[in-house]
């Protein structure tokens, strides 16, 4: 069979255009917090939003800031409720990882957990460790939840998390589509005739 060079130049600029560029992974480092005591959510980060659900109250979750080189800012959850990360254009991505600052529920659970039925319980050992979320359970989501359920607002802070590390899902481009679309009527027409 004879190959049509107008039809395999489709084909591969096709097959180019939809494998597009790898995606880059985004640190949702906090950084971008205005300095003060305290950032209510949502707070918006490199193409990501973190918001608070419903549940939780306003003022024990927020984005701290401390304006000095050698603190970190933070992600600070300090009652029962659920910070939920999105992207801000409502696309897929996958979660790499998140460092947890800070663990020290007693009573209660602490989790994370995903659109993609991902359920990452933590655990008092888990503090001042960079948290792995791998695997399907934290690819192609729509939501990363960090969730604090039971916590009888006794003791110190329960959970302060830092560096959410994601990855937008990359989409194929509608010219790639197109590209496609024309590739595929003529390699039908090569075989009509």
């Amino acid at each position: 069979m004879k190959l049509n060079p107008l039809l395999s130049g489709a084909i591969l600029l096709s097959s180019t255009l939809l494998a597009g560029s790898p995606a880059r992974a985004a640190v949702i480092d906090l950084e971008a917090a205005p300095p003060s005591v305290q950032n209510s959510l949502p707070f918006s980060e490199d193409g990501f939003t973190l918001s608070l659900l419903s549940g939780g109250t306003p003022s024990l979750f927020y984005v701290l800031n401390n304006n000095a080189p050698s603190i970190a800012t933070w992600l600070w959850m300090d009652g029962t409720g659920t910070v939920r990360v999105t992207r801000t254009d409502g696309g897929l991505f996958n979660a790499t990882s998140v460092d947890l600052l800070q663990y020290r529920l007693t009573i209660g659970t602490g989790a994370i957990t995903s659109s993609a039925g991902g359920n990452r319980v933590l655990n008092v050992f888990d503090s001042t460790n960079t948290i792995p979320l791998t695997g399907p359970a934290f690819t192609n989501l729509t939501h990363l939840d960090f969730v604090i359920t039971g916590f009888d607002g006794n003791g110190d802070v329960p959970m302060i998390l830092d560096n959410i590390t994601v990855t937008p899902v990359p989409e194929p481009s509608v010219a790639a589509i197109g590209l496609l679309a024309v590739g595929m009527l003529a390699r039908r027409r090569v075989q009509a005739v």
